[in-house]
């Protein structure tokens, strides 16, 4: 079973990169036949803008999945509920030192890509 996922993963992967491969080589060479100098560089630019800010984006997934999956570990680890079949109601401040750290390295990282976007 995994042998089947991993091969159709491949695949996937191998098909979605040489038809993106593909695209951006048409695209090119259409581009070089239709538009002006002027027109060709600017939207060569955007283009290079847009990929960019793919990529950041990209590399920003998994800050974004590990401060969420810090949040949830917090919330899982309540002492006050290990080992009792009690509800009890959290009236501490979720605010904790290693989420004010998450938060602090998030906006960190939006302001970096922001400043990066406005190149």
């Amino acid at each position: 079973m995994i042998g089947k996922r991993v091969f159709w993963g491949s695949t996937g992967y191998v098909a979605g990169a040489a038809s993106s491969w593909w695209v951006q080589r048409k695209v090119r060479r259409t581009a070089e036949r239709v538009l002006p100098d002027a027109i060709r560089s600017e939207a060569g630019a955007r283009f290079n803008d847009v990929s960019q800010r793919a990529r950041d984006a990209a590399n920003a997934a998994p800050v974004v999945r590990l401060a969420k999956e810090r949040r949830a570990r917090h919330l899982d680890a309540d002492p006050l509920t290990e080992g009792s079949s009690a509800s009890v109601i959290d009236l501490r401040p979720s605010d904790t030192a290693e989420a004010q750290n998450d938060r602090r390295g998030l906006a960190d990282r939006a302001a970096s890509l922001r400043a990066r976007a406005r190149r």
